[in-house]
């Protein structure tokens, strides 16, 4: 903390006493909305630090106050050089909380800007630059600030930035609220549009801050203005700033370029994380309108990542039916660059999404934030093979690349490599010698036999029955042409446990058929991100999270751009009730998997199974706008608001369920919660008493929860309680969310049976290894 501003009362307040525990009270320095702070005495360490006393009006809210208790618990773990020091989070006797911090002496960065007006660009890049690196070690603890602002930065004597005040933006109520004392213009001017939105903040949130902070550091004055802060939020959503160079000459074009990117109104367009926005600050940008170059002064930097999104291959064979063909070419080609670590490619989930559509290469490119698109296009006569591509800059829309590759249906796997390779060349990419190794491969030698691989992976995706049957039929026969094979086992593996997975079977031996081809792929081949990842989903089904954690590392290890790995892994850590784990996780799932609802949903899933429903809102948001009908998105995106204390819109979620018509474990667990909150307990038991069509749910340690809070809202004791301890031995051993977040087990918290359940959830919580 600081000195006094100019202006602040420097005498303790009237009614505070002038010893706290061990703290002697010396001097009052500053004051606000949020609370009081005093300078104060350590008197056990004999050091000198900053007391701060929350206003009581934060304090009304129990849960909030939790919630506030448990963040900035989590910040003053975190050890940054950029983040001021929390010694000590308390109470008074009084029930009054205060936090102990270090004691800085020097000015916060709004008192610098209006002492002094703009600062030289080298002090706004250095203070910004260690801005970022506080934020990035925040963000990667999963701790978010959600007030960035000069006021909250303080720049101390030996010209550290130290950044203030986490976690009392969300005591706050979730974002700050523009009518609280000391938050109305001043944090308006530095709020992220999708909080100006009423659509909650993420660590994106604080990247838009940290823009706006650099502008009005190189300019002197707030990058959005007005004089009501309606005004200044109408801005903030719908209006750019003025250019930096129109109001400041000796602003290098980089920077400007830098700030165009921090300051996109849409998080997914910004920078995704604060070390990418830092790179991109101490080096030259990635250029998004002109070919890259792999010539960089600063020596010692690597270039920028480049992106890519390659669009589904279209089929213009005169067969219709050749569609598995071009969409299977498509995705070999996209796992032949993911290989390549200086390129962040789209995953195939995301680029299925964009088949067949309308939309202009720049508009593609600017939604997903890719620099460029492949185009390209299979056409299959009798046994001849002819595939056009080009490769074109999504910012300018102009082609950098084109070529045509023909042959023989054998030639198919020549094709695909030399394809993947001039793609490589005309990025200008230098592949490494594993990267080079990794192209090089064919794991499937035989061109039928990869073929057979292909109809096989395309069936499997339908999900029922008799595809399933189809994908094992064109998987033996890929087997016995090229015998035992890693890809053929992972496709079986996969397709056995799908049966499983999907309802369509309870016969437990085919996820042991599916355990059998994971441990065979990993003697094969030890490190195999396939054999991993599949022992994961066998693990999951075992209600083993700890060993589907472990193998879902070991894949992300060998294959960090596998967005099925990331996706499973992301939903294991809301399983287990470990958020802190996730940042890096969401962040490389949203980067690579953008377009795929279900994985947008991950995110929220986590946040709502952390005690934070507000925070999950937005990604259910989100996942509901890209796929209204989706039954699972819209399950969830109910659930959210109804922990959120939102019934109503909780509902509307729900009876869209049910307007549906469709009768599956979605729509009825829609109803179910629809019966619940409006008190129609009978009819929601009623639902929820067919054993077989809630079969798929027994199975699933997430549907066992969701069923078990519905028995608990209609207060079936020995039902929820039944289905809770389900929940628990299939693998959810999320102790906060059980013992304390969820607020619709609070009936059951002082049952004999339910403390049994919470104990061994601890115990194993506990010993989890994250």
């Amino acid at each position: 903390m600081s000195r006094p501003a100019a202006g602040e009362p420097s005498s303790s307040g009237p009614d505070r006493p002038r010893q706290l525990s061990h703290y002697r009270l010396l001097d009052r320095i500053g004051g606000g909305g949020m609370g009081v702070v005093y300078k104060a005495l350590d008197v056990r360490l004999e050091r000198v630090v900053a007391v701060k006393f929350l206003t009581s009006r934060l304090l009304a809210d129990a849960r909030a106050k939790d919630r506030f208790l448990q963040e900035a618990r989590a910040a003053s773990a975190i050890d940054h050089p950029n983040i001021c020091t929390i010694y000590e989070v308390d109470e008074t006797e009084g029930g009054e909380l205060y936090l102990v911090m270090a004691f800085y002496e020097g000015q916060t960065l709004a008192d610098r800007i209006r002492a002094s007006g703009p600062l030289p660009v080298s002090d706004a890049v250095d203070l910004v630059r260690q801005l970022l690196l506080g934020l990035a070690r925040a963000h990667e603890a999963g701790i978010v600030h959600r007030d960035i602002k000069p006021a909250n930065l303080m720049i101390t004597r030996h010209r550290e930035l130290k950044i203030l005040d986490f976690g009392l933006a969300k005591l706050a109520g979730g974002d700050v609220e523009l009518t609280q004392p000391g938050f109305v213009q001043g944090t308006a001017a530095y709020m992220a549009p999708e909080q100006a939105r009423g659509q909650g903040a993420d660590h994106r949130s604080d990247i838009w801050s940290a823009g706006v902070v650099l502008y009005e550091m190189l300019t002197g004055r707030a990058a959005f203005r007005g004089d009501q802060a309606a005004m200044i939020l109408y801005a903030v959503v719908h209006e750019a700033p003025e250019p930096l160079r129109a109001l400041r000459g000796d602003v290098p074009q980089e920077v400007e370029d830098v700030l165009t990117i921090a300051l996109q109104k849409e998080p997914d367009l910004r920078y995704q994380t604060a070390r990418e926005f830092l790179a991109d600050l101490e080096g030259p940008p990635p250029s998004f309108s002109s070919p890259p170059t792999l010539a960089y002064p600063a020596l010692g930097k690597a270039p920028p990542v480049r992106s890519i999104l390659v669009l589904p291959f279209a089929n213009v064979s005169p067969d219709p039916q050749l569609d598995y063909f071009s969409d299977g070419l498509t995705d070999e080609v996209i796992t032949d660059l993911s290989a390549v670590e200086a390129l962040r490619v789209i995953s195939r989930t995301s680029a299925m999404q964009l088949k067949g559509t309308r939309k202009d290469i720049r508009t593609i490119g600017r939604e997903l934030a890719v620099q460029y698109v492949l185009e390209g296009a299979v056409r299959i006569r009798g046994d001849s093979l002819r595939l056009t591509a080009k490769l074109v800059d999504a910012g300018r829309d102009v082609n950098i690349w084109a070529d045509k590759f023909s042959g023989q249906l054998d030639d198919v796997l020549e094709i695909q490599e030399e394809l993947s390779r001039r793609i490589v060349d005309a990025l200008k990419i230098r592949l490494t010698p594993d990267e080079d190794k990794r192209i090089a491969a064919r794991p499937i030698g035989d061109a039928h036999a990869f073929e057979c691989y292909l109809r096989a992976k395309q069936e499997a995706l339908l999900y029922t029955e008799e595809a399933l049957d189809r994908a094992i039929l064109y998987l033996d026969e890929a087997t016995r042409i090229v015998g035992e094979n890693v890809l053929l086992l992972a496709a079986r593996g996969t397709a056995f446990w799908q049966y499983v997975n999907a309802g369509i079977s309870t016969d437990q031996s085919l996820v042991e058929e599916a355990r059998k081809a994971a441990r065979r792929i990993l003697e094969i081949e030890p490190d195999s991100s396939h054999g991993h990842r599949l022992l994961a989903m066998v693990s999951l089904s075992d209600g083993e999270p700890q060993e589907a954690v472990r193998n879902l590392k070991l894949a992300l290890a060998k294959d960090p751009n596998d967005s099925d790995s990331l996706a499973w892994l992301l939903a294991s850590y809301a399983m287990i009730g470990r958020p802190s784990a996730a940042p890096p996780v969401i962040e490389q799932l949203q980067r690579i998997d953008p377009l795929t609802p279900i994985y947008q949903c991950l995110p929220g899933m986590l946040w709502l199974m952390s005690g934070d429903p507000d925070r999950s809102i937005p990604a259910f948001q989100k996942a509901h706008s890209m796929e209204p009908e989706n039954p699972v998105v819209r399950l969830m995106y109910g659930l959210a608001h109804a922990f959120a204390g939102r019934r109503s819109e909780a509902l509307a979620q729900f009876d869209g369920l049910v307007r549906t018509g469709a009768d599956n474990l979605f729509t009825r667990l829609g109803r179910a919660w629809a019966h619940g909150l409006r008190g129609e307990h009978a009819e929601a038991v009623t639902l929820l008493a067919d054993e077989s069509a809630l079969a798929p749910a027994r199975r699933d340690p997430e549907y066992s929860w969701i069923v078990a809070d519905v028995y608990a809202l209609a207060g079936e004791r020995e039902r929820a309680l039944d289905w809770l301890d389900n929940a628990h031995r299939r693998g959810l051993i999320n102790y906060p969310l059980i013992a304390t977040y969820d607020p619709f087990l609070e009936p059951l918290r002082g049952d004999a049976d339910f403390q049994r359940i919470v104990g061994e959830v601890e115990e194993r919580w506990r010993a989890f290894e994250v």
